[in-house]
């Protein structure tokens, strides 16, 4: 519930917060689905598992939702920009708790296996479903260079007002703006 109120205080718009709540929810199912069909029980120990699952899950949706907003790409472009960042550090976090999997202590080795299986369903989540779905969200800021390139306001023309609406007065706009 706080995470959630977090989300709602940082994007204030509720298709965002729908988004990134639908993310983490079908994320955890998928987690639970996987773990499930290959027949690893939960039990007291690997249950500890899905709030570190819920978060990382969360931090995905949240970076590529923001980067979204916050850049005047195409989806793949942003995506291909944002997505080796999610994949450097799910996969880090993955690699991580995948150890555990050779653990003697059979409670340690299910939440090893649980959170590999987690993470490859997050994995899957934040980089293909995700994207899949931007579109029937967010129609106008999904914009193709081509359209950019036919109205004469390429991504260098941009105001940095425009893109960066809190630096508008600093002097700094024009080199973050740039780059």
């Amino acid at each position: 519930l706080l995470v959630l109120l977090i989300v709602i205080l940082l994007f204030r718009n509720v298709k965002d917060v729908l988004i990134i709540t639908f993310t983490i929810s079908f994320s955890m199912l998928a987690g639970a689905a996987l773990a499930t069909t290959l027949r690893l029980p939960f039990n007291y120990l690997n249950v500890i598992v899905l709030p570190i699952l819920f978060g990382m899950g969360i931090d995905n949706a949240i970076h590529i939702i923001y980067r979204l907003r916050r850049t005047r790409d195409s989806l793949p472009r942003m995506m291909h920009h944002i997505s080796q960042a999610v994949l450097a550090s799910s996969i880090t976090n993955m690699l991580g708790f995948s150890v555990l999997i050779w653990a003697n202590f059979r409670g340690l080795m299910s939440i090893g296996l649980l959170a590999t299986y987690g993470m490859v369903a997050v994995i899957l989540v934040s980089l293909v479903f995700l994207p899949a779905f931007l579109p029937l969200f967010f129609r106008s800021p999904l914009r193709s260079p081509a359209m950019d390139r036919k109205s004469g306001t390429g991504p260098s023309e941009r105001s940095c007002a425009s893109r960066l609406p809190c630096l508008a007065s600093s002097s700094r706009c024009s080199g973050i703006c740039s780059s």
